[in-house]
């Protein structure tokens, strides 16, 4: 196509082509400062992360509000944009390890309380590969009452198809593939759908796994008389916390997977982890006030992660080293960009000092 030709098909659209030049220019009408020096620096990085990752994502707080054309505030440089964009890929590196570990941990989790209560036969009755008739598959419809069958469905594939290991491994050396070695080819989210149609008392037995001894179902129960929020058994209420704990890590997992905003991130409000979380650890107001909650703080967003990973460590060294990891981070955070970092991510400024507090708390 033509230059003239594409120049006037890119007229009519919202969102036309330009060069990285071009584009680094439009940033310095715009109040950006750039000098010269800058400009191959600036450039690179445009091409190695693209303009819409760092100037869309992270350039909000430094704009001038209420202009009908895009303007930034005076004596904003690209660096101070750039520093927001770094220090949110550098917070998502470190909480993706976190979230691999307790995602890991509720793989084999599940996948022994599924062996110990269906057994190790992947293979159903009616498949030609099962050498063991006699034993029900604990991927049987019959062991998930009123379920459905979609994920059974989903996992019976994998376990047919996978062609990684060892899934793979397993179906051409073995006589079948046990739960431990298929959940290790599943996403967090089918394994996440699969625990959701486990009967009950199989899904008691993974969150007793999970959670610290101090959030039991009698700690629910204590904690449903005190604040009178819910008139349903502490069993249930336990469950209904797992589950949309497990579902706030999974979404900032795809968050953080897919490069997107991490320190600004937040879940459907809705979905958000139940404000019971201080009153099981007995903080009470000092991990978040009414206020701050009603906010979103510690229910929907990254405050509420930091939560959740701490709650879900396997033992409190893990929690400890996961602590120290982000104390390093936030010491590496220069002085001019941790107010920016602080409203944008919606932490209490002393969110460190209560996450200590928080891990002490609790009884791993």
């Amino acid at each position: 196509m033509s230059e003239s030709n594409l120049m006037s098909k890119s007229l009519s659209l919202d969102k036309p082509f330009l060069s990285n030049n071009s584009q680094i220019e439009r940033l310095i009408r715009r109040g950006i400062s750039i000098t010269d020096e800058e400009k191959p620096i600036v450039e690179s990085l445009i091409k190695e992360h693209g303009y819409y990752q760092i100037i869309n994502s992270y350039g909000a707080p430094f704009e001038i509000k209420g202009k009908n054309e895009k303007t930034y505030k005076e004596n904003v440089s690209f660096s101070d944009i750039y520093g927001q964009f770094y220090l949110d890929r550098k917070l998502g590196r470190i909480i993706l390890n976190y979230i691999l570990d307790i995602e890991e941990h509720f793989s084999n989790v599940v996948a022994y309380h599924v062996s110990d209560n269906f057994g190790v036969n992947n293979y159903l009755t009616d498949d030609p590969k099962n050498k063991f008739k006699e034993i029900k598959s604990y991927l049987d419809e019959s062991y998930y009452p009123n379920s459905g069958n979609s994920v059974l469905k989903d996992l019976n594939e994998i376990a047919l198809t996978e062609q990684k290991n060892p899934t793979s491994w397993y179906r051409n050396k073995n006589n079948h593939i046990p739960p431990w070695i298929l959940l290790m080819n599943t996403t967090l989210g089918t394994t996440t759908r699969y625990y959701k149609i486990l009967p009950s008392n199989v899904k008691a037995s993974i969150i007793d796994d999970m959670l610290p001894k101090n959030f039991s179902s009698d700690d629910f129960d204590r904690v449903n008389k005190q604040t009178k929020k819910r008139n349903a058994p502490g069993s249930q209420l336990r469950a209904q916390y797992f589950f949309l704990g497990i579902e706030l890590m999974r979404n900032f997992r795809n968050c953080t997977a897919h490069s997107s905003r991490v320190y600004a991130y937040k879940i459907n409000f809705r979905n958000k982890l139940p404000a019971s979380t201080k009153y099981l650890s007995n903080m009470k107001s000092k991990l978040f006030s009414a206020q701050e909650y009603y906010n979103g703080v510690g229910g929907n967003d990254l405050f509420a992660l930091f939560i959740w990973i701490i709650i879900c460590s396997p033992n409190k060294n893990i929690a400890k080293d996961f602590i120290n990891s982000i104390t390093t981070f936030h010491r590496s955070i220069v002085e001019d960009a941790l107010p920016i970092f602080l409203q944008e991510s919606s932490l209490p400024e002393n969110y460190l000092e209560r996450l200590e507090q928080l891990m002490e708390s609790l009884d791993y």
